[in-house]
């Protein structure tokens, strides 16, 4: 393997050792193989070595962390090898183990863990989930809202007034946990609370407070787009006289009623802010006739009407509050926020209060305990505390990985483990900070970034240092070329957090052929508007699919390695802003044009079907006088019934609930209803003794439900999903949620709080689909070609009451005496501008992350409504700067479409763009250009031809016809004898003459004392075993394989129990085993489905004349190839004397196994074999 060669700035992120060093590392400049190489060659140094377990490596996530342990192990391994004498190496290798790698949640469980005396709490707490944690505050907020009604305090009912609904407390107890979980992000969140509520006080001046200042900024930044339109409209005058003096005039008002105001903010007297802008009013532009489609004209209007509607429908509604207005809402607002700021100590007092009596902690819980270890002092005045010296002490170096993702708490975590932040090393890049919704904080990143200086070769190692790692070796050059045009045009400081400079820049790093193709394609999809007949998702995935299509068919190469090949399905992913709902849109429309993809279904663990309909019988297990869960049961296909059964089910009894209408009809006799109120009431006998798990898994085994969904589509996803269910109901059992009852409510409060559970998925690495994700998810993934979609979905707008800053506080409407309508704040209408500002800017990084995934070919899709109307209104102002005006981003742009569309305008290759709007030539962009291929369809391309639809006309009866109808009605069905035959059946059924009859054995002797499986349940745990067990692996050592499987969640631990090991290794031991062994192709679990003649079937239709067929599906234990042959094997675990009893018993089954492996594979097969495992034998049947 060849040595790599590193960048100068990579050698220097990996050799800079004596103080604190950031790296800004922009996407794709390989930051994770510079903090391994740093890790090695820190443990390896000749001169100073540092031990393994003397470094801190803290990383975002456990996959992260587990892949950065297992490169440097694989490092260390290779310079083992190199030199095995090396006794430091050796050392090294052994203290990985035990190396601080990992989150810093897991870090921190650590460090409680062992001192937990120090904090009063048990060490042996568990990590709740968010379901779980989820519930719980419920709890905790009706325990203290209800305490607080007892009180009925004036200030509390005034909260409730004002932020309850007419029906219940829902809009209070929300608010209740935003505050909660917002001020987890901080290391002391009470004192977050007292301070903020000493901002709300009476101000001279609403310009010199922090809420004014953000007004006043907004108010600069519009004024200066306002004055940009104006100003382009004033020039464009001089294009046409006539235009000249009948626009002039009035376009010299607005400039000078613009100035006015930008006056008004330069004296910091916000009254007088307030009357410039009443005083502000627009001239009537003078009559033009003639020029209705001449283009300078139509822009200016264009211009004009964005200047009024700025002003008329944002700046005056925002500033028409005078200063002593601001002064008594903040006097109300104070009164509110310290009474929503008790309820919310109380909650979390509470909300402790219970997690500590159920032994559980989350995530929150394990950084404040880690601040109570770490910090001294109050009131702003910290300092380290023993534990945290002395953890300073144990860490030479604190390593950060994606460091611009850190909240305050986490940063005075570090701070307080570093030697006065001196041995710190943080990787992370600004432009990829994308999750605000977890309160991440890019701030911190950038504030470190702008202070410490950039260290170039021959520079002074004056620390803190900076090195920029810019070199991006993931893409082509055309894709960074695309990144680069489109975000040196939208991000600035003022829009994006940092200006996009030459040190932000995507370098191009790789070694890629050259391409003949456009490595940057732009699909538009054009809408007429209030046209939504197809949806934007359904039209976009059928441009995709075309896309995808055409790649494929014309044979498109990629790089794999140091070759090429053509292009897959697995090199395309579609990037969506959000996936939870649209994901499946594009999945379904993409496999009706016949591409194979797949999306994460996050979240749709209670909507799939098998869940259901287990969850409805726990239901009815629980409370058996529920209509909706029991029919639900009843015409599942655990049982059967249809609605004419439950029609005449439902008529013996129309008013009682179905429950007992069902019981009325089993006692005239109906199999089918005693059956079923049978194993009901076998169940509420077991529910009461047994676990909810227990229970869940008996009621798989005695109905067949897992092989029953397994039958169904997808049916390996819908298996994963039944026993993900019951391990759902273990997990729950054993944190106080007793019995089934218990288990029931708590899944009823995760839906309430409109959650769900992860759903399993069957999708592997190497799957040949098209994936589909959010962006979010694909961070640090890459695709060959990626495809970003849904561009025009709008951006989402605060709309809450109450809206929160980590600067400006709690900003909130207020009502009026009447408490019948709301109204706006000064200070809420601040905050609201701010959060929007910062949420556009998350938004931008969200676009950049997206626009960074593509290795070879980036593709934008978007469906946008009356294109070139939008066009007119993105060109609109000044468009000579290369940098776009924030003003205009802001107020102007509400989409990832509207940011593409607005860059591409200046693209040499934007022609089809440009066409309908005045835009010099001379303004086109040449730098960071590569080629672009930009395609414009209709909507109408993709419309589906409707049928016509013939409205049936009424006609006099033929006496025909009657005679036609009477003969028909009185038809004689001529193959009623096969009435009784089933249309699809499992082979098993057919053994030993049981045919369809499913025979479940049942008994359980002394279940609930001796075993806590059935024989039935003992015998599929040992088929499970030979069905996912490595065989070599289970020879060299079986308690290994079984915890490797148990761990892989092929078995439960119930199962691993019962495995019958002897019996296991006397099979491969055997004969039989070592033909298996020894096979080159050996096929466990076939399963098949196949059409069988009805005589084969069964003698009972032997004489039958009919040519029909029945469906028979199976799955065969195992086939393997034996000197061009195949032979069948299937494994009993029946208790037998004699190995022939069991010939007798599946000849027909095994006879079915032979016909159906022969039709589907094509492959003869040779012998069928029946091993007892019970016996040890084997059994060859040789069935024609």
């Amino acid at each position: 393997m060849s040595k790599r060669t590193w960048t100068t700035s990579q050698k220097n992120a990996i050799e800079l050792r004596k103080g604190t060093v950031l790296v800004s590392a922009a996407a794709g400049s390989g930051k994770t193989a510079v903090l391994v190489q740093r890790i090695i060659e820190k443990i390896t140094d000749s001169k100073s070595p540092c031990d393994a377990d003397k470094l801190l490596v803290v990383t975002f996530t456990k996959a992260a962390a587990a892949e950065m342990k297992e490169r440097i192990s694989s490092k260390i391994a290779e310079m083992i090898e190199e030199n095995y004498s090396n006794i430091h190496l050796r050392k090294q290798q052994l203290l990985l183990k035990r190396a601080k790698i990992g989150t810093i949640h897991s870090f921190c469980a650590d460090i409680v863990r062992e001192n937990f005396y120090r904090l009063g709490i048990s060490p042996n707490f568990k990590i709740s989930d968010d379901n779980e944690t989820l519930v719980l505050k419920e709890v905790a907020i009706e325990n203290v809202i209800n305490k607080l009604y007892e009180k009925s305090s004036p200030g509390f009912l005034n909260i409730v007034e004002m932020f309850s609904k007419d029906k219940d407390d829902s809009g209070l107890l929300k608010i209740i946990e935003q505050i909660y979980n917002f001020i987890q992000a901080y290391p002391f969140p009470e004192e977050w609370m007292d301070s903020n509520v000493s901002m709300y006080k009476e101000s001279d001046d609403f310009c010199d407070t922090s809420w004014g200042r953000v007004m006043i900024n907004y108010l600069l930044d519009t004024m200066d787009y306002c004055l940009e339109l104006t100003e382009n409209s004033i020039e464009l005058c001089d294009e046409d006289d006539k235009i000249k003096n009948a626009y002039l005039e009035a376009l010299k008002s607005d400039m000078v009623n613009i100035q006015m105001v930008l006056s008004s903010t330069e004296k910091g007297n916000w009254d007088d802010v307030v009357s410039s802008i009443e005083k502000f009013n627009f001239a009537s532009l003078k009559s033009l006739r003639g020029y209705g489609d001449n283009a300078v004209a139509i822009k200016i209007k264009g211009n004009r009407e964005a200047v009024k509607s700025l002003l008329e429908k944002k700046i005056k509604k925002y500033f028409c509050i005078r200063q002593s207005d601001i002064n008594e809402d903040n006097v109300k607002i104070k009164e509110v926020i310290e009474e929503l700021f008790n309820i919310v100590k109380l909650f979390s007092e509470e909300f402790q209060k219970l997690k500590l009596e159920k032994n559980i902690a989350d995530f929150n819980d394990l950084e404040h305990w880690m601040i109570k270890l770490l910090v001294c002092g109050e009131n702003g005045k910290y300092e380290k505390s023993s534990v945290a010296e002395e953890l300073s002490n144990e860490f030479d170096e604190i390593m950060i990985d994606e460091c611009q993702d850190i909240n305050e708490t986490q940063n005075m975590i570090f701070k307080m483990l570093s030697r006065n932040e001196k041995n710190l090393f943080m990787v992370g890049d600004v432009k990829q900070s994308i999750y605000g919704f977890r309160q991440a904080m890019p701030e911190i990143f950038l504030s470190r970034k702008e202070q410490y200086k950039e260290y170039l070769n021959g520079n002074e190692e004056k620390y803190p240092l900076k090195v920029i790692l810019d070199r991006n070796f993931r893409s082509r050059e055309g894709v960074l070329n695309t990144v680069n045009f489109i975000f040196k045009q939208l991000m600035s400081k003022k829009f994006g957090e940092m200006d996009y400079t030459e040190e932000e820049k995507l370098k191009y790093g790789s070694d890629y052929p050259v391409s003949k193709d456009a490595e940057t394609q732009i699909n538009i999809i054009e809408k007429q508007e209030n046209d939504d007949k197809i949806s934007d998702s359904t039209l976009e995935a059928r441009e995709i699919s075309e896309i995808i299509a055409k790649m494929i068919s014309e044979g498109k190469e990629v790089r794999d390695g140091d070759t090429t090949r053509k292009v897959t399905y697995r090199d395309f992913c579609i990037l969506l802003r959000s996936a939870n709902k649209q994901a499946e849109e594009y999945a379904e429309e993409l496999y009706n044009c016949g591409i194979p993809s797949w999306c994460e279904s996050k979240g749709k663990f209670f909507g799939t079907v098998e869940v259901s309909v287990m969850l409805s019988l726990l239901r009815v297990i629980d409370n058996p006088i529920q209509d909706i869960p029991l029919i639900s049961v009843l015409v599942s296909a655990m049982y059967g019934f249809t609605p004419d059964d439950l029609a005449k089910i439902r008529i013996k009894d129309r008013v009682s609930p179905l429950y007992f209408a069902l019981k009325k009809y089993s006692e005239n006799g109906d199999e089918r209803c005693k059956k079923f109120l049978s194993d009901l009431d076998e169940y509420r006998k077991l529910s009461v003794m047994m676990r909810p798990n227990k229970l869940i898994n008996y009621i798989y085994d005695k109905t067949g439900y897992l092989a029953i969904v397994q039958a169904m589509e997808n049916g390996e996803i819908r298996l994963s999903n039944l026993r993900m269910l019951a391990e759902y109901a273990g997990k729950y059992e054993g944190e106080a949620y007793k019995g089934l009852s218990g288990f029931i409510r708590f899944i009823d409060k995760i839906q309430e709080q409109k959650s769900d559970l992860t759903p399993a998925s069957a999708i592997s690495e190497t799957a040949n689909v098209v994936r589909i994700m959010s962006i979010h998810r694909s961070k640090g993934l890459e695709f060959p070609i990626c495809i970003l979609a849904g561009c025009s979905r709008k951006f989402h707008n605060e709309k809450e009451n109450v809206l929160i800053d980590n600067k400006l506080g709690l900003g909130m409407k207020l009502r009026n005496e009447s408490n019948t309508i709301e109204r706006q704040t000064m200070i809420r209408q601040a905050v609201s501008l701010k959060l929007k500002a910062e949420s556009l800017s998350e938004e931008l990084r969200v676009l950049y992350v997206a626009l960074t995934r593509a290795k070879e070919k980036l593709v934008i899709v978007m469906t946008v409504k009356s294109l070139e109307d939008k066009v007119k209104k993105l060109s609109l102002g000044n468009m000579k700067k290369i940098n776009i005006s924030p003003g205009k981003l802001i107020n102007n742009t509400n989409s990832f479409s509207d940011w593409i569309l607005l860059s591409a305008l200046k693209h040499p290759y934007s022609h089809c763009l440009r066409k309908n709007i005045y835009l010099e030539e001379s303004l086109i962009i040449d730098e960071d250009v590569s080629d672009w291929e930009i395609n414009v369809s209709n909507e109408t391309n993709y419309e589906h031809q409707e049928k016509e639809v013939l409205e049936a006309k009424p006609s006099p009866i033929n006496p025909k016809t009657l005679e036609i109808i009477n003969k028909r009605f009185n038809y004689v069905y001529p193959y009623e004898s096969l009435e009784e035959l089933p249309v699809k059946l499992a082979a098993s059924q057919v053994s030993h003459g049981a045919e369809w009859t499913n025979y479940i054995a049942t008994s359980r002797p002394a279940f609930l004392f001796k075993s806590s499986l059935t024989s039935s349940e003992t015998g599929t745990a040992n088929h499970q075993f030979l069905q996912f067990a490595d065989y070599k692996n289970t020879l060299l050592n079986f308690d290994k394989e079984i915890k490797r499987l148990l761990d892989k969640g092929f078995i439960s631990e119930e199962q691993a129990k019962v495995v019958n090991k002897n019996s296991i290794l006397n099979f491969l031991n055997s004969d039989l085993g070592k033909r298996i062994l020894s096979s080159k192709d050996v096929i466990r679990e076939y399963r098949f489905s196949v059409r069988v003649p009805v005589s084969q079937y069964s003698k009972k239709f032997a004489s039958v004349n009919t040519t029909d067929n029945i469906i028979l599906q199976g799955a065969i234990d195992c086939v393997f190839e034996e000197n061009g042959k195949y032979n069948i094997v299937d494994y009993k675990t029946d208790r037998v004397t004699d190995s022939k009893q069991l010939t007798e018993k599946y000849a027909n089954q095994l006879e079915i196994y032979k016909y159906a492996f022969e039709k589907c594979k094509g492959h003869e097969v040779k012998d069928c074999i029946i091993y007892s495992l019970a016996l040890g034998k084997q059994e060859i049947l040789r069935v024609k």
